[in-house]
Order: structure tokens, then C-alpha cells, then sequence
């Protein structure tokens, strides 16, 4: 019921009517991208975002995909790149994979509709004058979904495809950057749909950290023309994923976006698609769904517009009214719905509708992005118009808002830490005159004085982004490079707000690394109760462990990963990282003391698994047999000495008195006994006949001090009792009832 109220209300919410003041540019009127799709990027890094549009044009001659330089007074020129092949039905990522500093292109699709006309193409930037091909093996891709995404950390751009490829099935992987123009494609985890091409297939994914742990996770939207799924995988390092269930819809011709929707430092899912196997151009039945993360990857459906498109569409995230919340920008064809939709983010994760002057189009799509560097997004606009005539069209859109967005803040601090051969980066907040510091974006750069983005690729020009993205943090703050490079390198940072407008870098803060000499080991082994001594050596300038202490070495004692920084004489640092395992003491226990006769024969058993035994008697068996008329009478003691097969040692003795009476008493005490041993959650006392009146049960330690005690109106013959959580060791359950002058002490063990 609380679900159907929610969307009630977000419903009547939607149907509030906003306006959003764009205007065209005039004197822009590029080759349309119908069919096709169309994106900013600043290929040539002079500080302006420039178009690449790829599609049919029917009326433009469209021979190849067309990259327009932005000339920076609100018009763009043909570049003389004319060598990428025009595509349809694609997909396309912009992204620094050599960390030069400048964006190269990953680009797919179909050349003619068939299934071998497929491509998938990888296009280097060479220094913002040419984008060259390199070999590659991803299959040739349609209906599909590519992206550029650092996936294990070590700073290099890995690929990321899905879709149908030239055998007309679908294909879905993962290629590692091995540097030098190399990608080798790797296993994963990643469950994977059959298939063929559908009709409108669409396939999408979205790559974020969407748990600030530093790793990219992912939301996949497979679609073939038999099945499709919607899932989300947790990244968990070295190219290794968990599937996890956040309560998503199964929904096919999927579009995604990603974005913290409501400031709280937490990477939010929008999206849009059919519960619908096939469609037809009449089909309209999608909804928007708003996916809040509340964190942990827990997410609640707070939001959801109903009907508003079905296939053929963009979905992005980005605040274009300047107030630092994230809006959305939708263009959808489906039935009579060709057009484009803005939803304006109303600071409560709810959505208003906006009016706009944009003109209608079919199988296009719309991408924000500040062209005129005036701190406002603006709309690149593409597909097929009706009105006035029929033809196909790139427009931009000018955003003419009167409020102003100032550059956020870069963090002031960053600071490092050595774990064996990885180091990690740490930074504070940034600030922002309208988004939240906790909800700002963040871009890394890491290099050397001669390359900046050597290591790790910020892909900007000090303030403005070469691309239209989150940066390549996202919320985190926190980066583990895995497998640093030796040497002298340095860093900075910028935030990003919800207007993709970036801060200057911060100020460059510098690093000396050096690897690993393994002085301590990998691992060491101790028992329950000792400690061990971990000595780092005592020639280093500076020392800092992982628990705060700055001396050459320390004792542990508790299980765990301990790991020290030491810094060089010449200012670098290093680490060393060893595994304290703690071993649990094996069990030894013989029971309470106890009185036989001379008749009576008392077996003494030893109960740890994978241990070696000693007796008293220096033998090694997992018994010791007690023979009353060998004994004889008198007070006799007995031990047992347990090592684990880790080297802990336990002992337990028991004091047997020997009576010359006939009388029976056994190491369960006279009439009454107790089990488990040792004991547990839950203890049972079994009597022959039971105990009236109030019983009073007690647990002692071995001072004497009572840490638990429980009143029972009477003992039952069979009386169950839950104990409370106790830490291992040796204990005495006390059963006292007054009234029957009835006191019994048992020596138990936890």
C-alpha cells in the first residue's frame, strides 16, 4: 500500500508544469544523426567541446561520421577527419585509454542494417589533429552499448561491450588495457542472455561506484529478440564481480543514467524501459524509474512517470536550471510520443515537467553539455523533423538561464597510502556555491611533471572537462592504484558539480614510491592469548603503522592485516603488509571433579579434532581409562595436554577420589547431568525426577564472580535453558534450590 500511495503523489507531482528558457543556435544546422547518435567531445583540446555525430541523412550525402570543431563564437567547421565509417543502430565512448591527456574514441555499430556490416573500432587521439585507427578483436557490435571504464585500477581504461554481433547473436565482455595499444579479453562473472537481433533491440550499461569503495560497479540492460534482463554487479577487484539484487524491474529496450539525485554522496539509477519481449512503432508503455541509493546497495524506488516512450531513445542526467540538483533529459520515440521530455529535479526525489521550445523529431536523441563555456548546460539535438519539412537534423540549443553557476572548490588535501605495491590517494571535499560537498564529483589525475595524466588520466584543461562526465571518481574519495610504478610522480584533483562544470585541479601534491622489499613476510601463525612481534627494522626515518603507532615494530596479538609505511632518506615511501593469523586454543576438557569406587572404571575422553594428545600417563590415545580397584582409594589426578595442528596447547586436569563404598557417582554428578559439553547457545539440565520450588541457576568464572544468573519457579526433569554470549574458557554452572537443600557445582568449559 505505501508503493501505490508514493506513486499516486509522484504522478499528480509530474503533471506541474516548469519552463526552461533554450534557445536555437542559429547558423548550426550539421548532418543529422537519424538512426545514428551524436556527442560532445573537445578532441582537439582547446577548451571548447566540439560535436561528433554519426547517422543516416538522406538530404546530406552522409559518407562518413563528421566531427565538427567548435570555433568558439557559436559556430562549428567541418574537420578534415573524414575517414571514421558512418554507422547506425551504434554506440560510442570518448575516453583517454593511452593517458596522454587527450580523448580517444570506441565506436561501434552497423554499416548498412546487417549483421555483417557490424563494427567495433577503436580511434587514438593524436594530439587533437587526427584519430587513428589501432587493431583490435572486439566483435563487430549492433544494437549495442560500449563504454570505456578503468575496472581493476591501475589506471589504464579498460573496454566494456554489449550487443549482437556479426554472427547475429548476442555477445557481451570484457577487454583489459594492457598499455602500448593492447587489449586482451578476460573472464568474468558476468551472466550472459542468448539470441538475435530484435526488432529495436537495445542494449545499454552503466558504469559507477555506486558504494564509494574506489571500484566501478555495473547495471547491465541486456536485450536480444528472445529474452532479456536487468541486473546489477558488484565489482570486487582483479576483474571479479558478485551479482546483487537491488530490486530492479525486468524490463527490456533499457536506457540508463546515473547521477547523485538527491545530494547525499550517493550514486542514484534512472531509467526507462518495457516489460515488453517485441514492440511496434505504436508502442508507448514505458516508464521512467527513479532508483534512490540509500547506501550498502540498498535502493527504493521513490519515483516513477508513467508512459512517456519506449525504445529508440537517450536518457542523461544533468542540472540545467543552475540550483546543483541533478534533472532529467529524456528523448523517447514510441507511438504518438516523438519528442523530447525534460523532468526537473524538485530537491525531494520527485520530478516536474518542463515546457521548451525544442521541435519534435523521431529516432534521434539529445545529450547536455556547455558548448559556450558559460557554465549552463546546453542540448545537442539529432534526428528526423516533420515540420516544416521532412529531413534530418543536428541542432544545438542554447541554454539562456539567468542564474549563475560559479565553479565549485577543488579539494585542498590529498594524502597517500602504501600497502605492499598499491597506493592509495585520499582526499577531502570540495565546495560549491549550490551542490552539496558531499554530492560533488571528483577527477583524478596522476603523472609525472612531463605527462600530468600518465598514471591516471583526468582528461581535462585545468578547469573544463574534455568530456561530459562524473569525472573518473564519481562520489569516492578514495583511489587504490593497483601495482604502483616505482619512481617520483605527482597528483590533483578537481570536483565536478551536478552541471558537469569542473574546479581548477588543486594544488599538485607529490610522491616518491617504492616497492615492497617484504621484511616481514606474508604470514604469521599465534595461538589464542599470545602476541608475536612484528619488526619493520630500525633504519628508516619514519615509521607508521596501521594502528597508529610510529615505532620500528609492534606487538599484535588480534587477527588482522597490519601494514607500516616507511618513509626513505630520501623522502620516498614504501610499505610492508603481513597476515597475523590467530589460531583458536583446541579443547581440553575432562569434566568436573568427580568420586568412584573401587568397582567403578571412569573413562576419560579428549574431544579436539585435528590434535595430538598427551596424558598424564604419557600416553597418546583420545581416551584414558580410570579403574577404581587398580587406583585404589584416595584422591587421584589426572591431565591432558591438547596441541592443535597449528601448535596451540591446552591442558585440563581432572582429581578422581577413590572410596571404598558401593555407591554409585559418575562425572555427570549423582542423579543429575548436564550437555552440551562444552556448552553452547543453550545448556540442558536432565534430573530423574526433577526439583520443586524455586531453582536458581548460576554462572560463575573462575574468580568466583557471578556473570549470569537465572530463577526458575521449579527444575523440570528436562529443563532447556539459553545462556547468554560467553567468550571461550573455562567456567562453573551452579544449580542451587534452598528449600531441598539441593546444591550442585559443575566445571564447564565455552
Amino acid at each position: 500500500m505505501k508503493n501505490l500511495i508514493i506513486t499516486s503523489i509522484c504522478i499528480l507531482i509530474h503533471l506541474v508544469v516548469y519552463a526552461q528558457n533554450f534557445q536555437r543556435v542559429p547558423n548550426v544546422d550539421l548532418k543529422g544523426g537519424y538512426l545514428g547518435f551524436a556527442s560532445w567531445c573537445d578532441y582537439n583540446s582547446d577548451g571548447f567541446l566540439d560535436i561528433f555525430v554519426t547517422g543516416e541523412d538522406f538530404g546530406g550525402d552522409f559518407q562518413h561520421a563528421e566531427l565538427y570543431k567548435n570555433n568558439g563564437d557559436n559556430t562549428f567547421s567541418e574537420s578534415t577527419i573524414t575517414h571514421i565509417p558512418r554507422v547506425i543502430y551504434g554506440d560510442q565512448c570518448w575516453g583517454d585509454f593511452d593517458n596522454n591527456g587527450t580523448p580517444d574514441l570506441l565506436y561501434a555499430g552497423t554499416r548498412s542494417g546487417s549483421p555483417d556490416a557490424n563494427i567495433t573500432k577503436i580511434y587514438k587521439n593524436m594530439g587533437g589533429t587526427n584519430l587513428s585507427e589501432i587493431p583490435c578483436s572486439i566483435p563487430g557490435l549492433d544494437a549495442c552499448h560500449v563504454e570505456w571504464v578503468d575496472v581493476n585500477n591501475d589506471g589504464l581504461l579498460d573496454i566494456y561491450y554489449q550487443g549482437i554481433n556479426s554472427g547475429n547473436q548476442f555477445d557481451l565482455g570484457i577487454y583489459k588495457n594492457e598499455d602500448l595499444d593492447s587489449f586482451v579479453k578476460v573472464e568474468t562473472e558476468i551472466s550472459t542472455i542468448s539470441g538475435t537481433f530484435g526488432n529495436f533491440s537495445a542494449n545499454s550499461a552503466k558504469w559507477a561506484d555506486f558504494d564509494n569503495d574506489g571500484l566501478k560497479d555495473v547495471i547491465i540492460a541486456m536485450s536480444s529478440a528472445s529474452d532479456f534482463r536487468f541486473e546489477f554487479y558488484k565489482n570486487l577487484g582483479g576483474f571479479k564481480f558478485q551479482k546483487v539484487e537491488i530490486g530492479l524491474p525486468q524490463l527490456n529496450y533499457v536506457r540508463l543514467a546515473v547521477g547523485d539525485i538527491n545530494q547525499d554522496g550517493l550514486m542514484d539509477i534512472v531509467f526507462i524501459g518495457s516489460t515488453k519481449q517485441a514492440l511496434t512503432s505504436s508502442d508507448y508503455s514505458a516508464d521512467v524509474h527513479v532508483f534512490i541509493n540509500n547506501g550498502g546497495l540498498n535502493f527504493d524506488e521513490r519515483f516513477k512517470i508513467d508512459n512517456v516512450g519506449a525504445f529508440i531513445n537517450t536518457l542523461q542526467l544533468g542540472d540545467m536550471d543552475n540550483d546543483g540538483f541533478s534533472d532529467i533529459l529524456l528523448y523517447g520515440t514510441g507511438g504518438y510520443n516523438r519528442k523530447l521530455l525534460i523532468f526537473k529535479n524538485n530537491h525531494n526525489c520527485t520530478f516536474s515537467s518542463v515546457s521548451h521550445p525544442l521541435i519534435d523529431s523521431e529516432l534521434g536523441g539529445a545529450q547536455f553539455g556547455d558548448f559556450d563555456n558559460d557554465n549552463d548546460l546546453d542540448i545537442l539535438y539529432y534526428g528526423r523533423v516533420k515540420n516544416p519539412n521532412e529531413m534530418e537534423v543536428t541542432y544545438l540549443y542554447e541554454n539562456k538561464s539567468t542564474i549563475s553557476n560559479s565553479k565549485p572548490m577543488p579539494p585542498d588535501s590529498i594524502s597517500f597510502w602504501a600497502q605492499n605495491d598499491n597506493l592509495q590517494f585520499n582526499w577531502n571535499n570540495g565546495n560549491d556555491d549550490a551542490t552539496l560537498p558531499a554530492a560533488l564529483y571528483y577527477n583524478l589525475s596522476i603523472g609525472t611533471t612531463t605527462n600530468p595524466d600518465s598514471l591516471v588520466s583526468g582528461c581535462a584543461l585545468g578547469g573544463k572537462l574534455k568530456t561530459v562526465t562524473t569525472g573518473n571518481m564519481d562520489q569516492a574519495h578514495t583511489f587504490m592504484f593497483s601495482n604502483f610504478p616505482e619512481g617520483r610522480y605527482q597528483a590533483k584533483i578537481q570536483a565536478i558539480d551536478h552541471s558537469y562544470n569542473a574546479s581548477v585541479f588543486s594544488d599538485i601534491f607529490t610522491i616518491c614510491f617504492k616497492k615492497t622489499a617484504h621484511l616481514l613476510g606474508d604470514t604469521v601463525s599465534i595461538c589464542e592469548g599470545d602476541s608475536v612481534l612484528l619488526n619493520a627494522g630500525g633504519s628508516y626515518p619514519g615509521y607508521l603503522w596501521n594502528t597508529g603507532s610510529t615505532k620500528p615494530a609492534i606487538y599484535a596479538k588480534t587477527c588482522g592485516l597490519y601494514n607500516v609505511n616507511l618513509t626513505h632518506p630520501e623522502g620516498c615511501i614504501s610499505s610492508e603488509t603481513i597476515f597475523v593469523k590467530v589460531n583458536d586454543m583446541p579443547v581440553a576438557f575432562l569434566g568436573a571433579d568427580t568420586t568412584i569406587t573401587l568397582n567403578d572404571t571412569l573413562v576419560l575422553k579428549a574431544t579436539a579434532q585435528n590434535a595430538t594428545y598427551l596424558w598424564s600417563d604419557n600416553s597418546h590415545s583420545d581416551s584414558l581409562s580410570v579403574y577404581g580397584e587398580i587406583e585404589g582409594t584416595g584422591i587421584h589426578t589426572y591431565w591432558l595436554r591438547v596441541t592443535s595442528e597449528f601448535g596451540c596447547i591446552t591442558t585440563d586436569t581432572i582429581i578422581v577420589t577413590v572410596k571404598n563404598t558401593s555407591g554409585v557417582s559418575s562425572a555427570d554428578h549423582p542423579g543429575i547431568k548436564i550437555y552440551p559439553v562444552p556448552i553452547r547457545d543453550a545448556i540442558t539440565i536432565e534430573s530423574n525426577t526433577g526439583i520443586k520450588g524455586k531453582t536458581q541457576v548460576q554462572i560463575r568464572n573462575v574468580q568466583g564472580v557471578i556473570i549470569w544468573q537465572h530463577c526458575l519457579d521449579q527444575l523440570d526433569s528436562v529443563q532447556k535453558i539459553a545462556l547468554p554470549s560467553l567468550i571461550k574458557g573455562v567456567y562453573f554452572l551452579l544449580i542451587d534450590n534452598e528449600s531441598n537443600n539441593f546444591h550442585k557445582i559443575f566445571k564447564v568449559i565455552r
